[in-house]
């Protein structure tokens, strides 16, 4: 009996070492199957890190790229919750445990565009010919000088009326102008790097209506007067500086290409893969850049209708400004549907705008700006005038109150 009772001694003591040494590794191990609840997130966001075998009273840290560490706001035995931390980018989520590091997953990280800086170009010929590239605030109405310019760029700044074409490139935070009918001047709206890419060496090439389509393309209409008049409509890739002819326009189109100084408004519209461009006041001209399909909608038959300032919102509506000089110089704001083509007069604009209307050829700059639903056009070279697509009303932000300032190439990030 005494033997047996040593030998049950004997066997608890190898069983309670065993469950020990069980346990031990229960801590140490790393959890299994994991997967990331969420492919994507914004920062401040809550996501789920699930998972076998996590330990509650354990210690975990979860680190987004470029070591980022994230905050642990929950812990079970089938996942662990964080927070995405400031400072998260896109890229490898790790998890460490006990000295133990694993890649768990991939994250993008979803950063909020500020979408409430306008950016032009700024001209005060009062004294040394002074031009600026400059930042607007909509929220504070404070204007930032981002760079000088000096006077190398804009020999088609003075000129009647005209504005220029510019757009915003998200791939390198620039904004990029069409300027002296050959030139795309490329400004980082960070630190004010100013650099160029000349499209033409030839006096005879003349570019209008820079567009940028949602792949981060860019199009122009190009006109050689050389020998016949040709023009036509190009693609510009900015990686290899190489130009793309996707179709030939021949001279039915742009009777206002040799304006002095004036430059087209376009658009690029995703439902159809098209670029469309305003030409000769009345005329939208469709190219597909896929194949270089041309089409047209005659805005209006009327000798006296004129429309400048052609803007796409983010729901794929057209607007314009319209004038009819035959009687009492009629100015109004209107939206165009492109499956029915048909007008719709949102707001009656009378003659306080728009002095530069009636320029020769020169079209105006315009946007739209989502978080007022409103399409915010720049006239008469120092006003913001911004009318609600909804309701049409009508609000305005002066620029500048001196005679000697002008402003062009309005532009949204």
């Amino acid at each position: 009996m005494r033997n047996f009772l040593s030998l049950l001694t004997i066997l608890m003591i190898i069983l309670s070492c065993s469950n020990d040494d069980s346990t031990e590794q229960e801590q140490n191990s790393f959890p299994t199957n994991i997967e990331i609840s969420l492919q994507s997130a914004e920062v401040g966001d809550s996501i789920t890190i699930d998972g076998n075998g996590f330990l509650t009273n354990e210690t975990y840290v979860v680190k987004f790229t470029e070591n980022i560490t994230a905050t642990i706001i929950e812990i079970d035995s089938n996942f662990l919750k964080v927070i995405v931390p400031e400072n998260a980018i896109s890229g490898i989520i790790t998890l460490t445990y006990n000295n133990q590091t694993e890649n768990i997953g991939e994250i993008e990280i979803i950063t909020e565009v500020v979408t409430n800086e306008l950016f032009l170009f700024k001209r005060n010929y009062e004294s040394g010919e002074v031009r600026n590239f400059v930042k607007y605030d909509l929220n504070t109405s404070m204007e930032t000088v981002l760079t000088q310019l000096g006077t190398d760029y804009f020999d088609n700044f003075s000129s009647n009326g005209g504005d220029i074409s510019s757009v915003y490139y998200p791939d390198t935070n620039e904004v990029i102008a069409l300027v002296d009918f050959n030139t795309l001047l490329k400004i980082n709206t960070s630190n004010g790097t100013i650099s160029t890419d000349i499209l033409s060496n030839s006096d005879y090439d003349q570019y209008k209506g820079l567009t940028l389509n949602s792949n981060g393309e860019l199009y122009l209409f190009k006109r050689n007067y050389e020998s016949g008049e040709v023009r036509s409509f190009v693609k510009y890739d900015l990686n290899t500086s190489m130009e793309t002819v996707i179709t030939q326009l021949g001279t039915d189109y742009f009777d206002n290409f040799s304006s002095n100084g004036g430059d087209i408004s376009s658009v690029y519209y995703p439902d159809t893969n098209e670029v469309i461009a305003l030409v000769d006041f009345n005329t939208l001209l469709k190219i597909d850049i896929s194949n270089g399909t041309i089409s047209t909608d005659i805005l209006s038959n009327s000798d006296y209708d004129q429309y400048k300032g052609l803007t796409l919102n983010s729901e794929g509506e057209l607007y314009l400004y319209k004038r009819n000089y035959e009687s009492g110089e009629v100015r109004n704001f209107v939206k165009y549907d492109l499956n029915t083509s048909m007008e719709t007069v949102i707001t009656q604009l009378g003659t306080d705008y728009f002095d530069n209307f009636s320029s020769n050829g020169g079209d105006i700059s315009s946007v739209y700006y989502p978080d007022t639903n409103e399409v915010i056009a720049l006239v008469d070279f120092n006003t913001l005038l911004k009318i609600n697509t909804s309701n049409g009303t009508i609000s305005t932000d002066i620029l500048s109150n001196n005679d000697y300032d002008q402003y062009k190439g309005l532009t949204l990030k």
